[in-house]
């Protein structure tokens, strides 16, 4: 044993690392021509930066078609197509399941799906009901969490379903998790540059996008699947709770200083990946220095508040400035 910890710093080079010097390694490995391992914290940049790079793309749709606890239901939604997913492509009745490894394509398939359903669920309730969107998507949300995990209780008793899929697990990402979230981003990003137009045709006006030609129906149902393959792609990393985070508050913060889209994206986007860096950084150094394991996903939410909180203030003050020097 004594021996295995004395190999650690040998094998990681950011094992013990303060929070500059985790910034000093990074930029070494960045520009060293002879990396031939990938390494936990720069598993966890990549992942966690992907997943924040597409969720503030993202964000700043939903944001502006006030759709933030759509997202946070799809995101809980997500539960009940893992279990179908699983409960069609695996035989697990008595068997220990571990959630927490990278989704196949059953999964993501199977999560998209219910995401559309969610939100094609909450539309007719609203419709035929006649009630608020709000209400309805609480009431949608609420029902197929509960069938998520009343199937998953039912189906298989040693399903290991801890607190790690609530808030995600990033100690225990793999290199296999970059391919699927780098293909998430690529596809989230790409379709949303390619649709943009639309998208902010539709935001705004209804009425003049129908005009103009666009869909806005076939558009918000796009949207809701890019949401929940954004965040079937990175569960493992932020889990259910933490990804309405990245979707909301980036764009939240770029909306304080500016309101132009293309770069409220920019602006949103910036911070989201900003952020997953400071917080490995800062999760690396509360291990190092403290003896702290801190979920990295839980400590990059906490920066988000504390940015947009810092960002407020900046702009209050900045407000009441300009107030002073125009005044008679």
């Amino acid at each position: 044993m004594l021996q295995l910890l004395n190999d650690i710093p040998a094998m990681d080079p950011y094992f013990d690392a303060t929070f500059f010097g985790w910034f000093s390694i990074l930029a070494s490995r960045i520009f060293s021509l002879h990396r031939t391992e990938i390494f936990a914290d720069e598993i966890q940049l990549i992942v966690m930066g992907l997943f924040a790079l597409s969720a503030s793309f993202l964000g700043v749709l939903l944001v502006l078609k006030r759709l933030t606890m759509m997202a946070n239901a799809l995101s809980h939604t997500m539960l009940l197509g893992i279990v179908v997913a699983l409960m069609m492509t695996v035989s697990f009745q008595g068997q220990a399941i571990e959630f927490l490894t990278p989704p196949n394509l059953a999964i993501i398939v199977s999560s998209v799906l219910i995401g559309l359903l969610t939100g094609f669920l909450t539309e007719q309730l609203a419709r035929v009901r006649t009630l608020k969107e709000d209400a309805c998507n609480g009431m949608v949300f609420s029902a197929l969490f509960a069938l998520g995990v009343t199937l998953l209780s039912v189906w298989s008793r040693n399903a290991h379903a801890g607190v790690e899929l609530l808030m995600g697990d990033p100690d225990a990402l793999q290199t296999g998790d970059i391919p699927i979230v780098f293909y998430g981003a690529c596809l989230t990003l790409a379709i949303g540059c390619l649709f943009l137009r639309g998208f902010s045709v539709a935001i705004f006006d209804t009425s003049f996008a129908q005009m103009s030609g666009f869909r806005p129906s076939f558009l918000h149902h796009l949207l809701l699947a890019q949401v929940a393959l954004t965040s079937i792609s990175a569960f493992r990393a932020v889990g259910f709770v933490m990804t309405l985070a990245f979707f909301v508050i980036p764009p939240l913060i770029a909306r304080l200083w500016t309101k132009s889209l293309r770069p409220l994206l920019v602006t949103s986007m910036a911070v989201g990946v900003g952020t997953v860096v400071l917080a490995v950084a800062l999760g690396r150094h509360l291990l190092s220095a403290y003896y702290l394991p801190v979920s990295t996903g839980a400590l990059a939410a906490v920066l988000l508040g504390i940015l947009y909180a810092g960002a407020l203030c900046i702009r209050e003050l900045r407000r009441r400035a300009r107030a002073t020097l125009t005044a008679p």
